[in-house]
C-alpha cells in the first residue's frame, strides 16, 4: 500500500515539477523576446530624448519597472494556466 501511495506522489510531483519547468521556460523567453524588442525600440526612441531625461529615466529605474511588471504577468499566467495544464495531464 505505502509502494502505491508514494509511486503515486512521486508521479503527482514530478508532472507538477515538469508543468511548472515548462511554463517558466515559455515565460522567460517570451520575458527574453520582449526586452530585447523593448531595448532596440527605446535605443531608436532615446536618440531624439535629451541627456538629462535620459539620466533620470537610467536613474530612475525604468529597466526595473519593465522587469517587474514582466515578472507580474507571468506569475498571473503561471495562476491562470497551472491547473488547465494540470487538467492536461492527468493530474
Amino acid at each position: 500500500m505505502w509502494g502505491t501511495v508514494l509511486t503515486w506522489l512521486t508521479t503527482f510531483a514530478i508532472l507538477k515539477v515538469i508543468a511548472v519547468l515548462a511554463i517558466g521556460t515559455i515565460t522567460f523567453v517570451g520575458y527574453q523576446t520582449i526586452m530585447s524588442d523593448l531595448e532596440a525600440q527605446m535605443v531608436l526612441g532615446w536618440s531624439g530624448i535629451a541627456a538629462d531625461a535620459l539620466a533620470y529615466l537610467a536613474i530612475s529605474g525604468v529597466t526595473d519597472g519593465f522587469g517587474i511588471i514582466l515578472g507580474a504577468l507571468s506569475i498571473r499566467a503561471v495562476i491562470v494556466f497551472a491547473p488547465k495544464i494540470g487538467k492536461l495531464l492527468s493530474i
